[in-house]
This record gives C-alpha cells, structure tokens and sequence, in this order.
C-alpha cells in the first residue's frame, strides 16, 4: 500500500493529488486525530491522505480511523449514492473541455445509478463580500501565535 499523510486544512492532500494522477481524501471532521500536527486553526486543521489509488486510501484510512466500513464498501459501485453536482462553481471559469469532461462524469454516475442533485454554491466573496480566507486564517493563526502554540 503506497500512501502519505499529511495536514489538508485547504486542499493541501487534495490539490497535489489531482495534478499527480492518485488520490487525496480530506476525511470528515475528526475522524482522524490532529494530534501531532502544527495547529493553524480548529476549524481548518485536518488531517488528508495521498494515495496511489481508491483501494490504498480506502485501506489507509481504515487502519487510521480504526473503522472498516471503507473497505467494506469497496466494489459495491454506486447504486443509490446521493451525490451533489456545484455545476455553476465551475461552469464560469473552467475550460470548455474541462466542464465538458465533468457534465459527462455526472452522466456516468446516473448511468451507473447514482442520484445527482445539481446545487448552487456561493463563492465567498458573493457571500462574504471579500474571500474568508484572509479574514478567518491570519486571526487564528495569530491567536495560535500569541499564546505560544
């Protein structure tokens, strides 16, 4: 099994993965202990893994979270899945190809039985006014600061 982890507080496991070809998985919120980690926020600390493929993280993070319900679930397909499709977050700045290739990825899913619902998602700045990032890191990572952690 070939993996690596890391922290993925922004996509730092998820971002490198997708230009390399594996996998990176951001698991849910406290299903993998942060201890250990240097701590940038409790709201974005997180623990991610990079993996050669889904069986490999599927293994990883079952031995991680204590848990066998990834493995358990592995070949089962994904009939009767409910997936959530943010069209409109990538429709205005994708490459024509780009979303082409990503309608054609939400077709095989229905062909293969899964529920696509197509939601709305706001960028920040439509719901902030200004990107969050900024505002909500550099106070937290200064609180960190100041009181010598």
């Amino acid at each position: 099994m070939r993996f690596s982890i890391g922290s993925d507080g922004g996509g730092s496991a998820r971002s490198p993965a997708c230009y390399c070809g594996v996998v990176g998985l951001k698991p849910s919120f406290g299903l993998l202990p942060t201890d250990g980690m240097f701590p940038l926020s409790p709201t974005l600390d997180h623990a991610g893994i990079i993996a050669a493929n889904v069986e490999d993280t599927a293994l990883c993070i079952s031995a991680l979270a204590q848990e066998t319900q990834f493995v358990a679930s592995l070949g089962q397909g994904v009939k009767g899945l409910q997936i959530g499709y943010a069209r409109g977050w990538s429709c205005d700045e994708a490459d024509a190809d780009v979303q082409a290739a990503l309608d054609h990825s939400a077709e095989l899913l229905v062909c293969a039985m899964a529920a696509i619902a197509c939601c709305d998602v706001l960028y920040p700045i439509e719901y902030f006014g200004t990107s969050p990032e900024p505002l909500c890191s550099n106070h937290k990572i200064s609180a960190n600061y100041h009181h010598g952690v």
